[in-house]
């Protein structure tokens, strides 16, 4: 460490209310209902386990010469790791708030800030607490400063809460050693005491997550054996995984999956199932990682129009190119079998993996050419963004994925089931999707809280409808609705950021004017694109409201 940064002797690493003191576990939130990490370094060392008592369930990490991002120092022949290492490591155990006493070893922290409130809002964690610096010695400039930087990043940071640790020790000599920084005994019960006076003052957690592994049950609309249409958007997820709707009356392990997360995403996206004889569906969460779910229930189609993929309800996972070693080149295409009838309309989660850079798909019925200007699917590298296609079966029992000719991309197809031929019209005879609307070629994005009408068909019928939002000016979501419908619902069909382009599926009766409109949320501005897959005869479709809308069956952050 260079001489111009204080250093101690004391070095505590410990847990309270934890097992285990290594910063190696993950994806077990839901085992614990609250718990807080503390990091630090020589000065947050101090604090020895008794000081600590009275604090709330806790993972204890300080240790001398840390810095917060960059390599740390070197102490009697050891280097600990920076602070946000010791933050990621415990990701999926840490739930409520990141407590953070470093920097004293650090020249500036305006970055490390920012990387650590992106972590903390990556595994979902909703508080960062921030000690300030107490102005001594020879680096007091330097000390000043971090604390100018703190208080500009609070009213950058909603999440970023300042424990004033310099103004609560101020003229409490006692409380510190003759460097002004260090703690003694009665200056490590002082600061545990601050701590749990803000940490007392955060707002309460929420419901657990769903735990891996768990499922998540609620009511929907349509009767026992019809088949649930829901939108799942997985949210604050602890860690990497994925999911699967399922009717609440089967117990068989799904082998594909609905939708996928990371970290900080919002990925919506459409799954089917019977509905139990309980009236319900459940999500099924992978052995990943915990997760919120929200589910808007979008429709329901009749038993007799809807033939699951497999008997148990669950989709069946038809191709994984990962498996057979061969990508989908740029440009090229790859066919599989599906369950059902020549001319049924198979509904299939289409999930592109590991391209090589920006691209996108369409799923086609067996015998049918690929659209230029529509598509199912969009992928970049780093993204596992599912989503679901339907096209007609084709003569030889195959549809088939056609990737643009940007990059080539490995697909995963699960097959959830397929809607009866007479009760779907594809948007061209050929079952290609039909591009409807692209507001960028119009100059013009859909403003906040305003309405895009398109037509979509005959009155009555309902669309079919694959929503791509893009260069978004900030975060938001948006809705499919009848032109008929004034309200705007409690749920919605997609979400959105700058720089995002997740499309999503959604339904909507056309209204008298053969028309069906996007409604923007108030956030930000987005341009459109919609391409229609096709209508369902209406005679096969129940509504979960009375004007097609869609309505919210679960959110498990509420409980």
């Amino acid at each position: 460490m260079p001489n111009r940064f204080a250093r101690v002797l004391i070095v505590v690493v410990s847990v309270v209310g934890l097992a285990t003191a290594l910063p190696a576990r993950t994806g077990d939130v839901g085992a614990i209902a609250s718990t807080d990490l503390l990091v630090g370094d020589s000065v947050m060392a101090g604090m020895s386990s008794a000081s600590r008592a009275s604090l709330p369930n806790h993972v204890f990490d300080a240790k001398v010469c840390r810095r917060l991002v960059s390599t740390s120092c070197s102490y009697r022949g050891t280097r600990p790791v920076p602070a946000l290492d010791v933050i990621r490591g415990w990701s999926g155990v840490t739930n409520r708030s990141i407590v953070v006493a470093a920097g004293y070893n650090d020249g500036a922290i305006s970055g490390a800030v920012d990387a650590v409130v992106a972590e903390a809002r990556r595994q979902g964690v909703p508080n960062v607490v921030w000690l300030t610096y107490r102005v001594a010695g020879g680096n007091a400039g330097i000390y000043r400063s971090h604390n100018s930087v703190l208080w500009q990043k609070a009213a950058q940071y909603p999440e970023l809460t300042i424990a004033d640790w310099a103004s609560y020790s101020a003229g409490r000599s006692s409380w510190v050693a003759a460097d002004g920084l260090h703690l003694t005994g009665s200056g490590a019960r002082a600061m545990a005491d601050l701590i749990g006076v803000v940490l007392a003052g955060l707002p309460p957690l929420g419901p657990p997550r769903i735990d891996p592994g768990a499922d998540a049950c609620f009511a929907v609309s349509g009767g026992a054996g019809s088949a649930a249409l829901v939108n799942l958007t997985p949210v604050a997820a602890g860690g990497d995984g994925h999911g699967v709707l399922t009717s609440s009356s089967g117990e068989a392990t799904a082998t594909a999956s609905n939708v996928n997360y990371r970290p900080a995403t919002a990925d919506p996206n459409v799954a089917v199932s019977p509905i139990g004889g309980d009236g319900r569906v459940c999500y099924r969460n992978g052995e990943h990682a915990p997760v919120h779910v929200v589910a808007d229930q979008l429709a329901a189609i009749d038993g007799g129009a809807y033939t699951p993929a497999g008997s148990d309800g669950l989709p069946k996972r038809r191709l994984d190119t990962r498996r057979t070693g061969q990508r989908v080149a740029a440009g090229g295409s790859v066919c599989f079998a599906v369950a059902g009838e020549p001319g049924d309309a198979a509904i299939v989660n289409l999930t592109p993996i590991g391209p090589n850079g920006s691209g996108h798909g369409v799923l086609t019925s067996g015998d049918a050419e690929p659209p230029t200007d529509a598509s199912n699917a969009n992928y970049r590298p780093g993204a596992v963004d599912p989503n679901v296609a339907l096209a007609p079966i084709g003569p030889d029992g195959t549809v088939c994925f056609h990737a643009s000719t940007h990059t080539s991309v490995d697909l995963v197809a699960d097959h959830l089931g397929s809607v009866d031929g007479d009760a779907f019209e594809p948007a061209n005879a050929d079952g290609v999707p039909l591009r409807l609307v692209d507001t960028r070629d119009l100059g013009a994005a859909v403003a906040p809280s305003a309405r895009r009408c398109f037509p979509a068909g005959d009155a009555g019928d309902v669309a079919v409808v694959n929503l791509t939002p893009v260069r978004a000016t900030a975060a938001g979501h948006g809705l499919l609705v009848g032109s008929a419908t004034e309200r705007a619902a409690d749920a919605s069909h997609v979400n959105f950021a700058p720089g995002s382009a997740d499309p999503n599926v959604a339904l909507a009766p056309i209204g008298p004017d053969g028309q069906v409109c996007f409604v923007n949320s108030e956030h930000a501005s987005v341009h459109l694109v919609a391409d229609l897959l096709g209508v369902l005869d209406p005679s096969v479709v129940r509504w979960p409201s009375a004007d097609g809308t869609p309505v919210r069956r679960l959110d498990s952050r509420a409980g």
